[in-house]
């Protein structure tokens, strides 16, 4: 604890000043490099500028230190990220001049060692760094303190430990100028790579400290010109040329037992090799993936799918097809594979084959009929007594359902599991994103669990689950489902929308079901909420339900909140004709009074006519209406504070 920054300041001189000639010895010290690591987070530029002139003749051996290439790559941290400062900041432009030459410096003492680095178990991790910095990314630089236990741990100065963090870690900040000399590091790094020889270059994909370094440069292709990605691609997979696998015909027999091919499929099914082969999938030109998949992958689409490795580099090409084509091949294939991979666990690729199939709009039909196929009970049981032909379909459909938000390989799963995220990722596409004469039928479904028994309990526990309540919220939002359907889910949850209120996840699904409610269903979820207001207030996601409802308004003027409703959807009808669909003349004032805000209103004499409304054209001249009134509103409450200010002077006075 330090009373002053200067006070701090002073200490961090003496200790750099105490240090000179020693910094290489200390940072490979095993009781000294983590309190140096520490003081040069608070160091200033100028320390951190010595420092690394002073270490740079013995890069390499701190690079391989166990304990010396922490220090040296929160150097290097320290220096890149004054690249990110502000134009109105301190630091000058000579300043950032002698730290580019500083960086330098170090990568021409490491140019003669880059493949040694590349297999070391803490130089790889140096090099990652160094890749990172030419690319002009913004590294995190952390202090290592317990949250817990370190009184005087600050957030804002360990930004590893806050959750914004954690979940953009993987997108870096990138800088729009990066120093020409960096390309140079960059350009020699390659080079080491395209002239090893081609033992080297094979064992390098399947380290564990080599391949990730391998995966980092792949990273820096898109910034490059498609030959040069091309060239790269073809080098570390050992293609012919850069557009062919093989010399001879693809298609031919001898090409199973070409080297190219099988050292291809050794990559996806080994655990470092697969990494290797999702991160070419993602960064690759449109044309070098298309030869990746006619050439090396097509024809063992179904085989690597069920690997248990391999089908992690199955779904991200799945997820990065660039052609209607590709995607239809790739169906045609996995078509007859989907009830093995339901067996196997393998449920992600089903889920990026749907995402696929939603994005090109292609065989959406028969993919629905495989996966009723996969999930239905192959031996029903009908109830002759109770159960029509509709009936019975309805159960069924119901049932597929379930097993796919409950999907569990196991032979005995739990009944009580929570919803499955892939499962739940399969029903939202179908939902929201296929065309809506195949997607209705899990919206059939969906709205009709309710006359199941226990129905509503499931639907409550489905609204507050994490994945469960995205399926909800997709139905909910989504234009290709009827209104009929979505007031038929809203009522269902009545009874249950208190419960909704007291959880995180379900008080956002019970705004949803407010937001698109007709004023009948309207009024009966607000007085549910009133009843339970109590018990809501003692939760922070209850307040802004009852906020969001207007509970309160509801509680003290109920005739007038139901005027506002009523003309809030006046408004909407009266604007329908400036919106890009409008109402259709055929609607009687009667069906258009039990629609809800929002929502679609249909022409009941032609089925083929688009929806009056959607919910963004509602919520767009909900806005305009709520700003207006919320401008006047605070206008008054101005005026009126200003003459309380007047009357308490003239009090004073």
């Amino acid at each position: 604890n330090f009373q002053s920054a200067e006070d701090r300041e002073l200490l961090i001189g003496n200790v750099f000043d105490e240090i000179k000639g020693m910094e290489v010895a200390l940072a490979g010290n095993r009781g000294c490099s983590a309190p140096l690591e520490r003081v040069l987070h608070f160091a200033n530029n100028n320390q951190v500028l010595d420092f690394l002139k002073a270490v740079t003749p013995s890069a390499h051996a701190m690079a391989i230190d166990r304990c010396a290439s922490h220090v040296l790559e929160t150097s290097l941290k320290l220096q890149s990220n004054i690249f990110f400062e502000k134009e109105d900041s301190k630091v000058s432009q000579d300043m950032k001049t002698a730290m580019e030459s500083a960086f330098c410096s170090i990568c021409e003492q490491l140019n003669s060692h880059w493949l040694d680095l590349f297999f070391d178990r803490y130089g790889s991790h140096i090099v990652r760094t160094i890749i990172k910095i030419c690319m002009g990314c913004r590294l995190p630089v952390a202090l290592k303190l317990n949250p817990h236990s370190d009184p005087n741990f600050d957030p804002t100065t360990n930004p590893t430990h806050t959750s914004k963090f954690r979940r953009n870690e993987k997108e870096l900040e990138r800088s729009e100028k990066v120093p020409k000399e960096r390309q140079a590091v960059l350009d020699a790094i390659f080079v080491a790579i395209t002239k090893a020889d081609d033992e080297t270059v094979e064992h390098m994909a399947f380290h564990q400290n080599a391949s990730p370094v391998v995966q980092h440069l792949l990273e820096c292709l898109p910034d490059l010109d498609e030959s040069t990605a091309k060239s790269f691609i073809s080098r570390i997979l050992f293609w012919a040329s850069p557009d062919r696998i093989v010399d001879f015909d693809a298609t031919s027999p001898d090409s199973e037992h070409s080297e190219s091919i099988q050292y291809l499929h050794s990559l996806l099914r080994d655990r470092k090799g697969s990494h290797l082969i999702e991160k070419i999938i993602k960064v690759a030109p449109p044309s070098t993936l298309a030869v990746l998949y006619s050439q090396g992958i097509r024809g063992s689409l179904g085989e690597f799918a069920l690997h248990a490795v391999a089908n992690y580099p199955i779904q991200k090409l799945l997820a990065h097809i660039k052609d209607k084509p590709q995607a239809q091949g790739c169906f045609e294939e996995l078509e007859e594979y989907i009830p093995r991979l339901f067996e196997c666990n393998r449920i992600g690729v089903i889920w990026r084959l749907c995402e696929s199939l939603a994005t090109f709009k292609i065989k959406q039909k028969p993919f629905l009929k495989k996966l009723k196929l996969a999930l239905s009970n192959p031996n029903p049981s009908p109830n002759p007594k109770t159960d029509s032909k509709l009936a019975f379909q309805k159960k069924a459909d119901r049932e597929v359902l379930l097993s796919l938000l409950h999907y569990n390989p196991h032979p005995n799963p739990n009944p009580n599991s929570r919803v499955n995220v892939m499962g739940s990722c399969i029903v939202q596409c179908v939902i929201g994103r296929f065309e809506s004469k195949h997607g209705v039928w899990f919206a059939k479904a969906l709205a009709d669990m309710s006359g199941e028994e226990g129905g509503r309990e499931r639907l409550v526990k489905w609204a507050c689950d994490p994945a469960g309540s995205r399926v909800l919220d997709v139905f909910l939002a989504s234009n290709s489902v009827p209104s009929k359907l979505k007031q038929k889910l809203i009522g269902s949850f009545l009874g249950g929308f208190a419960t909704l209120g007291m959880d995180t996840y379900g008080s956002f699904c019970a705004q949803k079901c407010y937001g698109i409610a007709n004023i009948a269903n309207k009024r009966k979820i607000a007085q549910e909420l009133l009843d339970a207001e109590k018990k809501l207030q003692t939760k922070r996601h209850g307040q802004i339900l009852l906020t969001k409802c207007r509970v309160r308004k509801f509680k003290e003027e109920q005739l007038e909140w139901e005027k506002e409703l009523s003309a809030s959807q006046r408004k909407l009808e009266l604007f329908a004709d400036f919106l890009d669909e409008g109402v259709p003349n055929s609607a009687t004032p009667q069906t258009q009074k039990n629609k809800p805000v929002g929502a679609k209103i249909e022409n009941s004499g032609s089925k083929n006519k688009k929806a009056a409304r959607t919910l963004e054209n509602a919520m767009e001249i909900e806005s305009l209406f709520k700003d207006e009134e919320y401008k006047a509103t605070k206008k008054k409450k101005k005026k009126a504070q200003n003459k309380k200010e007047t009357r308490k002077k003239r009090v004073k006075k």
